[in-house]
Formats: C-alpha cells, structure tokens, sequence
C-alpha cells in the first residue's frame, strides 16, 4: 500500500513539473492568476475539531458484536474528509470566497486534521516508549 501511494505522488509531482514551462508559456491570464493561499484561524480550528471529532468516532461501538465505527483507515480517511472538507467549503462558499480557494482551503482543512492527528499519535508513542529505563 505504502508503493502504490509513494508511485501516486512522484506521478503528481512528475505532472506539474511537466505542467510547469507549459503554463509558464502561456500568454494571457490564467483563473489562478490572483490566487492567495492562507491558512486561515478557521482551518486550523476546524481541522483540530475534526481531529477530536474523528477520535470520538472510533471509540464509539456498533453492531453485534460491537466493533468501533471507525475501524479501518479508509473510514477514518472518509469521516476526516465529510467533515473537514466539506465543512471548511460550505463555510468558505458561504461567506463570498472564490471556489479555487474554497477547495484549496478544505484541502488544508483536511491535511491540518491528519496531521493534528498523526503529532498525536506520534507524541503517544514516543511517551510510551520513554517510560522505560534512561541509558
């Protein structure tokens, strides 16, 4: 799994920089041409509670026997994504923001929850495993 996802973001990185001098070459204006990227108080603070939302979402039980709703990574990737994403765009649409930006923005949104949640995972692991014998 972890071959197949290095291969989809060396082929991304391949494209665009392929896309690169073509778009340079292009006379005219292009619709990002004004574009500003900003992590906003808004994604940061959304991405944090969607993190903690997620984490509630897997200790809760469901079905006989009971198992957590949230128990593979590709659910965990889809709540983070309907709640994170979507949430930042609804919001971002709503208050006049291009949709460039608005996508870009729960993009963000989105990588801020992993990432909030992936520290603290590591931040545990790395408590747990300081708590043996200092050499």
């Amino acid at each position: 799994m972890r071959t197949v996802s290095s291969a989809a973001v060396l082929v991304a990185v391949a494209l665009l920089v392929l896309a690169l001098p073509v778009l340079g070459a292009t006379e005219g204006t292009v619709p990002w041409d004004q574009l500003e990227i900003a992590i906003g108080p808004v994604v940061l603070v959304w991405g944090a509670l969607v993190a903690g939302v997620i984490q509630v979402l897997k200790a809760v039980q469901v079905g006989n026997p009971p198992r957590p709703l949230l128990d593979t990574a590709q659910k965990i990737w889809l709540a983070n994504v309907l709640l994170g994403g979507v949430g930042v765009l609804v919001y971002e649409l709503t208050q006049g923001t291009v949709l460039l930006q608005a996508v870009l923005n729960a993009v963000l949104a989105v990588l801020t929850a992993s990432g909030v949640f992936e520290a603290a995972k590591t931040a545990g692991a790395a408590g747990k495993a300081s708590t043996g014998p200092v050499s």
